[in-house]
This record gives C-alpha cells, structure tokens and sequence, in this order.
C-alpha cells in the first residue's frame, strides 16, 4: 500500500531514498485539506495570478488544467495546482458566500437542518436576541401555520397581576397594547409616546361584559342599513338620529331634532318640545283609573291632597251629612 485510504497521503517505504519528498508530499496535503475553506465554488476557470495556498472547489463545466475536475478540490502549491477528489462527509467553508458545505458522496450540500433544539439560551433570527428579548426575528412577515387541525398563539402570564399581551410598536415605542394587563380581564390601550396609554376597551374576564372607558363613536351611515340584525345600532348621518333594530323595527333612540311643536292628539307641545299641555275636556271618565266597588271619589281630609276613594261612612263625614240632619231636626222642633 503506498496511500492512506481515507485522504490519499503518500507513505515513505522502507527502502525508500529520498524520503524527506514523500514526507513532506503528505504533509502538503494535509495543510490543504485540514481546516478546508475554499475561496470560491462558482469559478470553473484557473485564476491568473494565484498564490501556493489558494484553494477553489471547481465549479461545473471547468476549463485550462481545471478540465474534468469539476466538484473536486484544488489547491495551489509550489506553483501548480493539485486536484483532490472529495470523500463522502468532507466539510468545507465558502469564504464568498460565508457557507457550510458538505460532500454527501455525490454533491456538496448545505448541512441538515437539525430536527430538534432544546433549552437554547438565545436564538436570533435575522436577528440579534439579548437577555429582554431571547427570541429575535427581523422579518416582513411571521407565519404559524397548522399542522393539520386549529393552531393556538399563546402567551402565559405567571400570576394575575402580570401582564400578557400583543404589544405594537412604532420605532421600539409602544403604540396599542392589547392583553390582560395587571388582572385577567382584556384590555385594549393606544398611546402616542410610549408612555402614556389610553384605555379603549375592558372585557371582563368574570362576565364577558364590555365596558367602554371612553366615548364611543358610531361611523355615520347616510341611511340605514338594508338588513339590521335585532340589536344594531348605527347613527344616520341623513336624519340626525340613532337609532336601533327592535324585534324587527329601526326605531330611533335619540333624535338630535327632539319632538316638534304642535297637536299631538291628547297633549299640545310648544316650547321647542320643551312644555307638554293635556288639552282640555281630554280625561274622559273612561281614561280614570279604576275605582273600588260602591265607593266615591273625593278628598276627605282637612287640607288640599289627591282625591281617594271613599267609602259610604267616609262620603257621610266628607259632606258633614250628620251635621246637617241634626241641624235639620232642631228647625222642625
């Protein structure tokens, strides 16, 4: 055997003169093959000026002395190139692409991806991650896709009092915060500084309920909608009104134009709908509430108060009826 078989190295016979030149062929080699980074792998021409040490991996369809070595490594040593021929998991670094490469006994190809990683301190994607922010991506846009059924987002908070939330920010300032932020109930915040943040909206975490901690607007809408749902509401622009949908009826909430003047029927209104006037002769008896059996109406108090109904005895004491009998009884005495 005058090789090594895995990289080819000459070995020094015994009977061998000379044997400083196989010695130092072999250690040749190895400086080129040892610690492998190449300058290039898209050249398939010979430089013209190289240097003892340049090391290319041809690229396809080579040329010059280069001819039939495509996908081999070439170094430069004593002024004239030497072809080595890759063995299957070589590894080599692409100085122009800043690339990891490995031969997998037919091509070069880009490490595998690992399938698992575990407990990383930091991890930065297009991206440097620090102690705050161990996750850091720097992308247009981040995609979580499903594996097969529904995918859940999650953000788990330690105790109630922390916060878990969706922060948006312009230039790494806050802007709009939604989350459960000191409670458990959703909360939905803007801010123009980063500092001081306005409360929009808190769903309560107990009863779903939601409550507006500012003025609510309703976009005008020149009409009304051609289908409203049973509990929409919506403010029409074109009359001035807000108005909701009822067991099947838009009917107003507020009118900005309040109730005009006029003859409403029973009751005449003036004022700009400020004064309400029960027309006269408009209380018939059949608009009185009702009376109790065999009593009449009247006051039979000593002062002014609400007429009550009265029975017999109590109708005899309102009109004095016993007096005026007595008095009676004297005369024709």
């Amino acid at each position: 055997m005058s090789d090594t078989p895995l990289l080819v190295l000459p070995y020094i016979s015994g009977s061998q003169a000379q044997k400083h030149v196989t010695h130092n062929e072999a250690l040749s080699l190895l400086d080129g093959l040892l610690h492998l980074s190449v300058i290039s792998r898209s050249v398939a021409t010979p430089p013209l000026t190289p240097v003892d040490g340049d090391r290319y991996l041809i690229a396809a369809s080579p040329t010059g002395t280069w001819a039939t070595h495509a996908g081999h490594i070439t170094l430069r040593m004593e002024g004239a190139w030497r072809f080595l021929v890759p063995r299957k998991g070589w590894r080599l670094w692409v100085e122009a692409e800043n690339i990891f490469l490995i031969f997998d006994g037919a091509t070069w190809v880009a490490p595998p991806v690992p399938s698992t990683l575990q407990n990383l301190n930091l991890l930065g994607v297009n991206a440097t991650a620090d102690a705050t922010n161990k996750l850091a991506v720097s992308s247009s846009s981040v995609l979580f896709n499903n594996v097969g059924a529904g995918v859940q987002f999650k953000i788990n908070k330690n105790t109630v009092t922390d916060t878990a939330s969706l922060l948006m920010q312009t230039g790494f300032s806050g802007r709009a915060e939604i989350g459960t932020t000191g409670d458990d109930s959703l909360h939905f915040k803007v801010s123009t500084n980063g500092s001081t943040y306005f409360e929009s909206l808190i769903v309560s975490g107990a009863s779903g309920l939601v409550t507006a901690k500012n003025n609510l607007v309703l976009d005008p809408q020149s009409a009304d909608p051609t289908t409203p749902g049973n509990g929409q509401l919506w403010y029409n622009s074109t009359t001035g009104k807000l108005r909701v949908r009822q067991n099947g009826t838009s009917l107003d909430v507020i009118s900005t134009a309040g109730v005009a003047d006029g003859d409403k029927g029973d009751i005449t209104v003036s004022g700009t709908g400020t004064v309400w006037t029960i027309d006269p002769s408009t209380i018939t008896n059949a608009k009185l509430v009702n009376m109790a059996a065999l009593t009449f109406k009247a006051n039979a108090t000593a002062a002014a108060a609400p007429p009550q109904d009265l029975t017999a005895d109590q109708t005899l004491v309102a009109l004095n009826v016993h007096g005026a009998i007595h008095a009676r009884t004297l005369i024709f005495a």
